[in-house]
């Protein structure tokens, strides 16, 4: 009686741990390790993401950037690469920057969403980046208004996070967070 009774134990807290495991959960496991905290030499850092993994070309934010003139993307908490600018955009406050190929061969490129991908209101998404002094932090929130260039989101974004993906369910990046309109009542909004 007492192994049929530890089976179930065993069974109950296995099959609950995993309906315990959510789309969010899921989507931060596929796309971590393409989510690197980028520094430049002025003190900042921010958050960048793989687009091309065969160019080595990582996205971030061109406030991110816009200090500085050498960059190190952190891969790990051992591997720190010098990166270069190869392209920006003040007015898209987008930048790409470009390491060595040879160091993101063995990652994958997140998935850009197509260009008429409709979004909603409403649509759950999750930003990851390195806010403050953090790294790797998963924020969920949802759209909360839509204009033609920017996102409105209730996720939470702090100065770290720009340059992060703004990713939704299907596991698209769909934006690059860029700022927060915080009060002193609450976290505010983010823009992305």
């Amino acid at each position: 009686m007492k192994k049929i009774f530890l089976l179930f134990i065993i069974l109950h807290s296995v099959a609950f741990n995993i309906s315990r495991l959510t789309p969010e959960k899921e989507i931060y496991d596929k796309s971590i390790s393409s989510i690197f905290t980028i520094f430049g030499n002025s003190g900042s850092h921010g958050t960048g993401f793989l687009i091309d993994r065969e160019n080595g070309l990582i996205a971030t934010n061109y406030h991110v950037t816009s200090e500085s003139n050498k960059f190190r993307v952190k891969f790990n908490d051992t591997l720190k690469v010098e990166a270069i600018i190869v392209g920006k955009s003040r007015y898209d406050d987008m930048a790409i920057l470009q390491v060595n190929p040879d160091f993101v061969k063995d990652y994958k490129a997140l998935n850009i969403a197509p260009e008429n991908y409709e979004l909603f209101i409403g649509e759950t998404v999750i930003a990851i980046g390195s806010p403050l002094s953090q790294n790797e932090i998963l924020s969920t929130g949802i759209i909360s208004r839509i204009y033609e260039r920017v996102i409105i989101s209730d996720v939470n974004i702090n100065p770290g996070n720009s340059g992060g993906p703004l990713i939704n369910l299907d596991g698209y990046v769909i934006g690059i967070n860029t700022f927060a309109d915080g009060s002193v009542n609450g976290p505010g909004l983010s823009g992305i």
